[in-house]
C-alpha cells in the first residue's frame, strides 16, 4: 500500500515540475473542467500535462483555452495528451516558431483559427488514421496541418491513405493542407466526404472513390494541383461548391449520373480540363463560375435538360469555339461567355426573353449571332467588345437596349429597330464607327440616353423613321441630334396605336396610324370621359352615343386624342 502511494506522489511531482518548467497556467470552468489558461511565458518544447494541480487538487486537463498561447513566438514544439477534448479558438494563433505538434489521442474539437498564422509548423504526429478522423475542425485554420504540414501516422510519413473500415465519413477539413499525401483510397463504407476534406493537398495525384459515397462537400479537392483524373461514382447524389476549384492539372472527369447540379466554382480554374462531355442529360443546373478559366475546353454543347446556368459559368474559357444551349426555356445569368476570345458560334435558347448583361462581352472573334425571336430586353454590355460581329438582327419583340449593349461593335454598318422599341441606353452603340444607316419602325420615338450613339452617327448616319412620326422624332431628345434623319413611308405601320401616359396615369398623347381603328375610350371602371378631343375636334357626343367606343376615319398622319374627366 505504501509503495502505491509513493508512486502516485512521484507522478504528481513530475506533472508539477513539467508545469513549472513550461510556465503553463490553468483554471477551472464553471462545469468543473480544467483548462490551460493564458500562458504567455510558455517556451521551448511544451507538453500539455494530463493532469494539473489547482489549490492542492489534481484535475485532468481536458481543454486548451481560447487564446492560451496567442502570438507566442517562443514555443517550438507541442505535445497534446490523450484526453484533451477541445483546443479552443485562436489557442495557438500566431505561434510563429511552433514547428511540430504531437497528438496522443483523438476525439478533440479544434476551434476557429486554433493554428492560424503558424508558418513554421511543418510536422504533425498522430497515433492512427482513426484517431485523426475522430477530431472535429471548425474552420480552415483550426487544424494543425493548415499551414501545409506533413502528417505522420504512428511515426510514418503519410503518403498513401486508405480510410479504415470503422470510419463512415471524412469530416470537414480532415486532411486539409496535408503536404505529404499523394494517393487516397476511399472505400464503399464511407458515405460522406466533408467540406475541404482534401483542400490544398498539392501533392495528391490519385484519388479513388468507391461506389457507396453519397456526398462530396464544398472545396473537397480545392487546389489539389497534382490531381489529373477524377471519377465521381454513381452513388454520389450531390457535389459541393468549388469541389475541384483550381485543380490546375485536372484533365478528365467522370460524373455520377445521380448528380443533377454542377454547383458554383465546381471546376473553376481547371485550366487543363479538356472536355465537359461529363455533363450528362440529367443535369439541370450549372452554377456560377462553374467552368470559369477552363482554358482548354473547345466546345460547350449542353444537353436540353440544363435549365439554369449561373453567372460567368463559362467566362474566360479562351479556347472555347462553339457553344449551344438547346433547352428552349433555359435561364441564363450575366457574363455567361464573357471573354471567350475564340468563340465563333453560339446557339441561345429559343424561348429566351432577356439577354443578360455581359452575356458575350469581349468575345472578339464572334462573327454572327442569332437573337431569339421573343427577346424583349438586351442587358448591359451583352455584346460589348464583339469586334468581329458584323451585323445583328434585332427581333420585333425587342423593347429595351441597356447601357453599352453593343459598345465597340465596330463592324456594324446598319441596324433595324422594330416597332416595339422603347428605350436605348447610354453608350448602347458607342464606338460603332462604320454605322451608316438606322431604320427605326417605332411610331412613338424610343427614349435615347446620352451618347447612345457616338458623334460619327450623329453627323453621318442616315436615320429612317416612320413618315407619320418624322415631326415627332425631330422634336424628341436624342433623335433631334441626328443631322440625316428623314421620314419614310416604307416604315409606316399598317395599324398601330401608341399611348403616352404621365406619371399620374393621365394620357398625354396617343398616336395612331393605319386603317380605321375602333377604340374604347373609358376609364378603368367603365365610365365615359366628360370630354374627348380628336385632333382638337370635340367628338364627345359620338363617343357617348357609342357607349365609349369610337371608330376613327382612315389615318394617314399622327393623331392626337385628348381625354378629360371634367
Amino acid at each position: 500500500m505504501k509503495k502505491i502511494i509513493l508512486s502516485a506522489i512521484i507522478a504528481l511531482n513530475t506533472v508539477i515540475a513539467g508545469y513549472a518548467a513550461s510556465n503553463l497556467n490553468f483554471g477551472l470552468r464553471a462545469d468543473g473542467k480544467c483548462y490551460v489558461s493564458s500562458s504567455p511565458d510558455a517556451s521551448g518544447d511544451v507538453v500539455i500535462p494530463a493532469t494539473a494541480e489547482i489549490e492542492g487538487v489534481a484535475y485532468p486537463v481536458s481543454i486548451i483555452g481560447p487564446c492560451a498561447f496567442i502570438d507566442n513566438r517562443n514555443i517550438v514544439s507541442l505535445t497534446i495528451p490523450d484526453g484533451i477534448e477541445s483546443v479552443d479558438a485562436e489557442a495557438f494563433y500566431g505561434c510563429h516558431n511552433l514547428a511540430s505538434v504531437r497528438m496522443e489521442g483523438g476525439d478533440c474539437t479544434f476551434g476557429q483559427d486554433a493554428f492560424r498564422a503558424c508558418p513554421a509548423l511543418q510536422k504533425v504526429y498522430v497515433p492512427s488514421v482513426e484517431k485523426w478522423l475522430s477530431n472535429v475542425y471548425s474552420n480552415e485554420f483550426s487544424s494543425p496541418t493548415s499551414n501545409y504540414a506533413d502528417l505522420y501516422i504512428d511515426g510514418n510519413l503519410l503518403s498513401e491513405l486508405s480510410i479504415p473500415e470503422c470510419c463512415r465519413e471524412i469530416g470537414n477539413y480532415a486532411f486539409k493542407d496535408v503536404r505529404s499525401l499523394q494517393k487516397a483510397t476511399i472505400g464503399s463504407h464511407v458515405t460522406r466526404i466533408g467540406d475541404h476534406a482534401f483542400d490544398g493537398d498539392e501533392s495528391l495525384e490519385t484519388i479513388t472513390i468507391a461506389d457507396g459515397v453519397q456526398t462530396i462537400g464544398s472545396f473537397a479537392f480545392n487546389i489539389c494541383v497534382g490531381l489529373r483524373e477524377l471519377t465521381v461514382p454513381n452513388s454520389v447524389t450531390s457535389i459541393g461548391a468549388a469541389m475541384c476549384y483550381r485543380c490546375m492539372s485536372l484533365e478528365q472527369v467522370q460524373l455520377s449520373r445521380a448528380v443533377e447540379e454542377i454547383p458554383e466554382l465546381a471546376f473553376c480554374g481547371c485550366e487543363k480540363l479538356k472536355s465537359i462531355d461529363f455533363i450528362h442529360d440529367l443535369v439541370t443546373t450549372i452554377g456560377g463560375l462553374a467552368f470559369y478559366g477552363c482554358q482548354l475546353i473547345e466546345t460547350a454543347i449542353l444537353p436540353e435538360s440544363v435549365k439554369n446556368i449561373g453567372r460567368q459559368a463559362f467566362g474566360a474559357c479562351t479556347s472555347l469555339k462553339e457553344a449551344a444551349i438547346p433547352g428552349a426555356d433555359a435561364q441564363l445569368d450575366a457574363y455567361l461567355f464573357s471573354n471567350c476570345s475564340s468563340l465563333t458560334s453560339v446557339v441561345l435558347p429559343s424561348g429566351l426573353k432577356e439577354i443578360p448583361s455581359g452575356l458575350l462581352y469581349g468575345c472578339v472573334n464572334l462573327g454572327e449571332i442569332e437573337i431569339p425571336k421573343d427577346v424583349n430586353y438586351i442587358g448591359m454590355g451583352a455584346f460589348a467588345m464583339c469586334y468581329s460581329l458584323k451585323e445583328v438582327e434585332l427581333p420585333e419583340s425587342l423593347e429595351y437596349i441597356e447601357q453599352e449593349a453593343f459598345y465597340g461593335c465596330r463592324l456594324f454598318r446598319s441596324l433595324r429597330f422594330g416597332a416595339n422599341l422603347k428605350s436605348i441606353a447610354t453608350y448602347a452603340f458607342y464606338q460603332c464607327p462604320q454605322l451608316e444607316r438606322v431604320d427605326c419602325y417605332a411610331v412613338e420615338p424610343p427614349v435615347i440616353s446620352f451618347f447612345a450613339f457616338d458623334l460619327h452617327a450623329d453627323a453621318n448616319c442616315r436615320i429612317l423613321v416612320p413618315e407619320v412620326s418624322e415631326a415627332l422624332y425631330r422634336e424628341t431628345y436624342g433623335w433631334r441630334n441626328f443631322r440625316n434623319l428623314e421620314g419614310s413611308a416604307a416604315l409606316n405601320p399598317d395599324t398601330q396605336l401608341t399611348m403616352r401616359l404621365c406619371d399620374g396615369g393621365t394620357m398625354v398623347r396617343a398616336v395612331a396610324y393605319g386603317a380605321e381603328i375602333t377604340m374604347r375610350l373609358t376609364t378603368a371602371d367603365g365610365k365615359i370621359p366628360a370630354k374627348v378631343l380628336y385632333n382638337g375636334e370635340d367628338i364627345t357626343p359620338t363617343v357617348i352615343a357609342g357607349g365609349g367606343s369610337y371608330t376613327t376615319p382612315p389615318i394617314t398622319s399622327p393623331v392626337e386624342i385628348t381625354l378629360s374627366a371634367d
